[in-house]
């Protein structure tokens, strides 16, 4: 079950501030409603914490799970999990931020193997998709805002 790894570790349980998309002032913010948007699977919280460059809709959750619920309906139920972490090398406009990957919740330990090789395939959604080694996320000022980019 590659595929697990893959696109079932990455989501985010955060502890952080309350601030609102609309008022992430702060790389640290940002991050934390980041790691809030996509531990409650908010493709709507999420667009508005993700640059405009790499915002895609083909990514979000909704469309990632409708399309693994094709191949196996309980994958519609998984939830991805992650902690927002550290965030590092700031500048006035850029920052580092850590995006830890929890195991994700309600993944099928019984998957055949069209399920698990539709996992392996599929690009993760966002933001899970913008990070990279060591679980780091681009951190940037856009229209005043911190966004994961």
């Amino acid at each position: 079950m590659a595929g697990v790894v893959g696109l079932s570790g990455w989501l985010v349980a955060c502890s952080g501030s309350a601030q609102s998309a609309d008022t992430a002032d702060t790389p640290e913010a940002a991050l934390a409603a980041l790691a809030r948007a996509t531990n409650d699977q908010d493709d709507d919280a999420i667009k508005k914490l993700v640059c405009a460059e790499k915002w895609r809709e083909q990514y979000t959750f909704r469309s990632t799970l409708a399309e693994l619920a094709g191949v196996d309906p309980r994958l519609a139920d998984v939830e991805y999990r992650v902690q927002a972490g550290e965030v590092r090398d700031k500048t006035d406009t850029t920052a580092t931020g850590v995006l830890e990957r929890l195991p994700t919740k309600g993944m099928p330990d019984d998957l055949s193997a069209e399920a698990d090789a539709a996992l392996d395939s599929m690009a993760a959604p966002l933001p899970i998709g913008l990070v990279r080694a060591g679980d780091v996320i681009k951190l940037i000022v856009e229209n005043g805002a911190w966004v994961a980019c």
